[in-house]
């Protein structure tokens, strides 16, 4: 083994009370806030349905998995479709766009709505799970804290068919683009998602701001609008400790190959001080700026982000190495599939790593099905695996 290259969230740092308590809080920020729903007392989304949703692939990037999530909720509340999105100027315009479209249908006495058997439910009782949908008034419909319960009763009647709508996914190529292709565009209208976060990438916006926290105004420029509390970003630990990162830096070259954008890469590395570990650090934004290349000189529009393995090669090109023995580190479907793409390009072992993972078995089999050569639970388990002549030795007895 010659080089050893590593994903950064899930596999160096444990991001399950950062980037994934993040994803929660903009979900709930943007349906109460935004859209005005009422306080979720169960959570919209949970950490193992994020799970879910990561393993059909193509949710690398954090922004785009939480957009997805919320056309999945939106879609099983009740809400009104909403086709088109419109441009705006500022993401104060959007907010006062968004309040004012959610507010009308809230307002409109006539919606699909649950019918439940039993007494009608109030705002302190959830609804029984023995109703289906009708067209029609809901009893009370106009007292507004009933009323903007429904989505939330909606939601958690009808999510007993997730399996079975990620199986779907799955089968339209995955990510973001899957769900639109089960969905339609008519939830899209309600999502704002894309282009800058300043103007009207709401999404975004929100989810920055609860993740660098007091970060956000002095590296955006802007000031916040959603959050003004302790960045979630100082809640994420080590997974792989400077002990075994030393014990491995005297073995092989070390880089790491991310799906973060640079600035919250730097972040990480200097706060827990592992920037001497590695010889090359590639980014999101690395892969942005390929993008921008690649659109620049054919005019098309190209991901070079993982799935892709243009991550994994720009590390390896950069430790400069000819012809290297290399393994890749990762914790999710995405990161195999980017190794195994890169094997058309290099001598790579894909190596599945689920420490931070709470369902290890499931973990496994969908890390071994993606492409993984070999699964690890223990970081100690890299230490021996490097001294292999072949590099980290293929487990035959992990097939699946």
């Amino acid at each position: 083994m010659d080089l050893l290259i590593f994903d950064m969230d899930g596999v160096l740092i444990d991001v399950s009370r950062s980037y994934r308590k993040t994803i929660q809080r903009t979900i709930q920020i943007y349906l109460e806030t935004c859209l005005g729903f009422a306080r979720s007392r169960r959570g919209w989304i949970t950490n193992e349905e994020i799970s879910l949703f990561k393993s059909v692939g193509g949710f690398n990037n954090d922004w785009d998995l939480t957009s997805g999530l919320l056309l999945y909720l939106l879609s099983l509340s009740g809400i009104s479709p909403l086709r088109k999105r419109k441009r705006f100027a500022s993401i104060e315009e959007t907010l006062s766009y968004l309040k004012t479209k959610s507010s009308l249908f809230r307002s409109k006495p006539h919606q699909r709505y649950l019918k439940f058997s039993g007494p009608t439910p109030s705002p302190s009782s959830p609804p029984t799970r023995g109703g289906d949908i009708y067209e029609g008034p809901f009893p009370n419909a106009r007292d507004q804290r009933l009323d903007s319960r429904i989505p939330e009763f909606n939601i958690h009647l009808r999510r007993k068919n997730l399996f079975s709508f990620l199986d779907r996914v799955k089968s339209k190529g995955g990510g973001l683009r899957g769900i639109r292709r089960i969905l339609g565009t008519s939830w899209q209208g309600w999502v704002y998602g894309v282009g800058d976060l300043e103007k009207d990438n709401l999404v975004k916006r929100i989810f920055q701001e609860l993740y660098l926290g007091k970060q956000f105004a002095p590296h955006y420029r802007l000031r916040p609008i959603f959050y003004r509390g302790e960045g979630l970003y100082k809640q994420e630990r080590l997974l792989i400790s400077k002990e075994i990162l030393s014990s491995l830096r005297r073995k092989v070259r070390m880089g790491i190959a991310s799906g973060r954008p640079r600035f919250e890469a730097e972040l990480a590395l200097k706060r827990f001080r592992l920037r001497p570990y590695f010889h090359s650090v590639v980014t999101l934004d690395e892969s942005m700026e390929q993008e921008n290349r690649i659109f620049r000189s054919t005019g098309k529009k190209t991901k070079f982000s993982k799935p892709h393995p243009y991550p994994i090669l720009k590390a390896v090109e950069e430790m400069g190495m000819s012809h290297p023995r290399c393994g890749y580190v990762g914790d999710v479907v995405d990161d195999m599939a980017a190794a195994r793409a890169a094997k058309k390009h290099l001598d790579m072992v894909a190596v599945g790593f689920i420490a931070g993972h709470r369902q290890r078995k499931a973990a496994r089999e969908s890390l071994l099905k993606a492409g993984a050569d070999r699964v690890i639970e223990n970081p100690e388990e890299l230490i021996p695996g490097i001294d292999e002549k072949i590099g980290l030795e293929i487990d035959k007895d992990q097939t699946y």
